[in-house]
């Protein structure tokens, strides 16, 4: 293994979610799983004074390789979480330069991992191993293998596809700086690319931000600028989908919502050795303490 090949994390706290927990969780995951399993925490100030004092040096050792802390202020970014179909919350959502992680890597072939994403196997190893310069998902499959919502597939109902930011691999190359400053790009010019691809809502949303990207790198067209991380889909838990059970290392169950919310539609799912974005944090942060136990924490 080598130590130029790693992965990076972002934890930024606000008033409601607990991004240390999760930022443990998902190391753990990757350290359980992955070979190139060497892990940058990218934080802040206050999140690293909350992790030093709620969390013994022994775990953060054994989960961040490096911390990198940042002096940042926010830009206001709120963003409606769901918990469960009938509990909602409003909170921030620190995301505004995370287009950044290009320049704040130490790593030359970098994996870039959302918090709440846990890995349950050794496929994105494999993706060091390739001539990918970038990779990321394109599409996203729900708890019953269904597509997610027209919002999650495409910016518009006749606009672009969506691309995932959740997990992002690239290397130190031309094309991987070309998509990250034209991300940057969009990012500054926020309210004009959403008049332009006209899609919803008022939070900035990096999924959008590099869907954008990719597309102007393609000229506007469909393009072969960026690769598809495999297996091609993403697996998740929707926020309205509840975490019931940790079996053990890799292995979960849940309940998945129905859309319509008919108790009587919702199943239990039971998710072994897969990849999952798991996007109700709350249920994620539930069960912290049992996650620490399969890990052996």
């Amino acid at each position: 293994m080598s130590q130029t090949n790693g992965v990076v994390l972002f934890a930024y706290n606000n008033a409601k979610i607990d991004y240390t927990k999760l930022a443990i969780i998902t190391a753990l995951s990757v350290k359980t799983n992955l070979t190139n399993n060497n892990i940058a925490l990218l934080t802040d100030a206050s999140t690293y004074d909350h992790l030093k004092k709620t969390q013994s040096k022994s775990l953060i050792d054994r989960c961040f390789d490096k911390i990198i802390v940042e002096t940042l202020t926010h830009d206001k970014n709120t963003r409606l979480h769901h918990d469960s179909p009938d509990k909602n919350f409003t909170t921030q959502f620190s995301n505004g330069n995370k287009h950044n992680v290009f320049n704040l890597t130490p790593w030359d072939k970098t994996l870039l991992i959302d918090v709440d994403y846990i890995l349950g196997n050794n496929s994105l190893d494999r993706l060091f191993d390739t001539d990918y310069e970038l990779a990321l998902f394109r599409t996203a499959k729900g708890l019953r293998m269904e597509l997610p919502h027209h919002d999650e597939q495409r910016l518009h109902p006749e606009g672009i596809d969506m691309w995932w930011s959740t997990v992002i691999y690239w290397t130190k190359s031309e094309q991987s700086t070309q998509f990250f400053n034209m991300w940057h790009h969009v990012k500054d010019n926020y309210d004009y690319y959403k008049f332009l691809y006209k899609f919803p809502g008022r939070m900035f949303r990096t999924d959008y931000a590099s869907a954008i990207a990719i597309h102007l790198l393609n000229g506007q067209m469909e393009g072969n600028f960026v690769n598809e991380i495999p297996p091609k889909v993403m697996r998740y838990m929707d926020q309205k989908d509840d975490l019931v059970q940790v079996n053990g290392k890799n292995d979960f169950t849940f309940l998945s919502h129905y859309i319509n919310h008919k108790p009587s539609q919702d199943i239990v799912v039971r998710v072994q050795d897969q990849d999952i974005h798991m996007m109700n944090k709350m249920a994620l942060l539930r069960h912290y303490d049992k996650l620490l136990e399969v890990y052996n924490v």
